[in-house]
């Protein structure tokens, strides 16, 4: 069995990570990353308390949340009047659902954990919460069902921004599945991989690891073969909301090439691509996936929900 870490690779690898993102947010990320590097490398940590605190007044999220220090009033107008619209389809999804898990994610989005980092807020039974999370909340639903019904080993998160939807689907897991020690994998930029680490922290266990993007690809200065992810024994499920058409084909390739008895991904991605988008799609399908279902997002506009299964079992190298 792997030994799980915590650990993020030195600071001056963060930069190389950079170079294995689209271009579109290479320039984004370079400030972003370069900005918690210094930081951490400096042991600044009295600079990085005031940052994540202020998380969402930083700009250090740019690209996984809407809002910052100097959104426009009538940006914040829209947002609000999207969570009032988005809470609407959540309460009729959170009725049909199991009294625990229900009882549970209701639980993690009021916990001060998860709404860390001075977000905007919305009210649900009077209770505050994090204004961004009912899209994860939407698709943690979904994701339920799968946990439910089938026995899963590891459960890796790709790119969750500014980590909310990890922790409402380990809180899922544990009340669906509260005796079996499963693990995690967390695979993101620094910057994003610490703001997902500081709202599961009351979570963290052994059998959670943190990895960057440089630990699974091939930089464009390194003569390496893509590693990809390690072997996983029995059946792993990968999560990605929001960023696979993003990538890089060969970033995507690491990261969903099967490798494991069993691999599911559950994608909630947009379905309309422009020329700077991949298709990710016919990359899962390349990769001899097949999908199994698809739900139209009831949230978003040209969004779906899809889950993909790959049974073929492969042999530890």
């Amino acid at each position: 069995m792997r030994t799980a870490t915590y650990l993020l690779p030195h600071p001056e690898k963060f930069k190389e990570d950079v170079m294995l993102a689209s271009e579109i947010w290479r320039p984004i990320l370079y400030g972003k990353i370069e900005q918690i590097a210094k930081q951490i490398d400096e042991s600044n940590f009295e600079k990085l308390t005031d940052i994540y605190e202020n998380l969402f007044k930083s700009h250090l999220m740019d690209g996984a949340v809407s809002h910052s220090k100097d959104i426009p009033y009538l940006t914040k107008i829209s947002t609000k009047t999207r969570f009032y619209r988005w809470k609407k389809v959540i309460k009729k999804q959170l009725a049909n659902t199991n009294k625990n898990v229900r009882e549970n994610i209701e639980k993690c989005i009021y916990s001060d954990n998860y709404n860390y980092g001075r977000p905007l807020v919305g009210t649900i039974k009077k209770n505050q919460i994090n204004i961004e999370c009912l899209d994860e909340v939407y698709f943690a639903l979904e994701i339920s069902k799968i946990l439910q019904s089938t026995n899963i080993e590891e459960i890796v998160f790709i790119g969750d921004g500014a980590g909310l939807l990890a922790p409402l689907i380990i809180e899922i897991n544990n009340s669906v599945n509260s005796n079996k020690a499963n693990r995690y994998i967390i695979i993101d930029f620094a910057h994003f991989a610490l703001a997902t680490i500081l709202r599961i922290r009351e979570k963290l266990r052994k059998n959670i690891e943190v990895m960057s993007p440089s630990q699974l690809e091939k930089t464009e200065n390194n003569d390496e073969e893509v590693k990809g992810l390690p072997f996983c024994e029995g059946t792993r499920l990968i999560i990605n909301q929001d960023s696979f058409p993003e990538m890089n084909k060969s970033s995507l390739y690491a990261y969903i090439t099967p490798k494991a008895h069993a691999t599911y991904i559950a994608s909630y991605n947009q379905n309309i691509l422009s020329k700077v988008h991949n298709d990710h799609i016919k990359i899962m399908k390349d990769c001899k996936y097949k999908q199994v279902s698809k739900i139209k997002s009831k949230m978003r506009r040209n969004y779906s929900i899809l889950v993909f299964k790959e049974t073929k079992s492969y042999k530890k190298e």
